[in-house]
């Protein structure tokens, strides 16, 4: 009896802590120092330079404190006070090297397992670098990116104040993480909810369309299926922006008008879900 006693107050504490965590984990999204903190290796061929010039721009907008947006696949988002810029770091939980491993001693079969795991975990941090830098590069004005970071290298010189979910306060320094700076957008959901007329709803499909053109035109193509959710409308300028930078890759022949409609169906389909009265317009556009 006293066995059964004991045992049940173990799984009870077991269940409170773990519903704790979940809790805790609920109201912070998941966010915390540790998962933007980097033991990455350095990869020159990302390094990206910064101008003096630019650097004071970068310093004096990034002197504002910015609160949590939100989160994707792979980054946390802070959002400026001014509402205009958007602070990206990298989630590092699915990023961190194995290297550890290496020392342990193991099987020949478990140590193949290993390193290939270890390989995987370097392909995927090079392909969302690449992916990045491309991004930065040769589509800025089609992704709103106005600096990338992707080494611990001095580079900024600031620190700036993160605000995170449950409004705690952080104060770290820029140049210990990876991060990238982009202009702040609403959502396609947000920007369709806005709309008063079809006129409007027009407007906002030709900058979609723009977007992909222009990207498709620089021979660059996005192994991401969805679209809705990786497009989003730039707040300062009238035009689309493609949010999520992390999948990008070169492709010398690209093929515009087989692009365009792949995005458009899944655009009629979401907004068929979500907007049904805006399915003819999508829809002139498509035919």
């Amino acid at each position: 009896m006293r066995l059964i006693r004991k045992l049940f107050l173990l799984v009870a504490l077991l269940l409170l802590g773990w519903g704790g965590f979940y809790y805790y984990n609920q109201i912070t999204d998941g966010f915390s120092l540790h998962q933007i903190s980097s033991s990455l290796p350095p990869y020159p061929q990302f390094e990206v330079p910064l101008e003096e010039d630019q650097k004071r721009e970068m310093q004096n907008f990034l002197s504002q404190p910015f609160r949590y947006l939100g989160k994707g696949a792979q980054f946390y988002a802070f959002e400026s006070a001014d509402g205009k810029y958007v602070l990206k770091f990298l989630k590092h939980k699915h990023l961190r090297p194995f290297t550890r491993l290496n020392s342990v001693p193991l099987p020949r079969k478990l140590r193949e397992i290993c390193d290939a795991k270890i390989e995987r975990r370097k392909k995927r941090v090079e392909n969302l670098f690449a992916s990045c830098k491309l991004a930065y590069e040769e589509i800025c004005e089609e992704t709103g990116l106005l600096y990338i970071h992707l080494n611990r290298t001095p580079s900024l010189e600031s620190k700036v104040v993160l605000i995170d979910k449950i409004g705690r306060k952080h104060r770290i320094d820029l140049d210990q993480h990876e991060f990238m700076v982009q202009m702040r957008a609403i959502s396609v959901k947000e920007a369709f909810a806005a709309v008063t007329s079809n006129e409007q709803v027009h407007e906002l499909i030709e900058q979609l369309i723009d977007v992909v053109s222009k990207r498709c035109e620089k021979g660059i193509a996005d192994r991401d299926r969805a679209f809705v959710q990786n497009v989003a409308f730039c707040i300062s300028e009238p035009r689309a922006l493609f949010i999520d930078t992390g999948q990008f890759y070169k492709e010398t022949e690209m093929c515009t008008e087989g692009e365009l409609k792949k995005r458009l169906g899944g655009l009629r389909h979401w907004t068929e879900c979500n907007f049904p009265e805006f399915v003819p317009v999508v829809e002139n556009y498509l035919d």
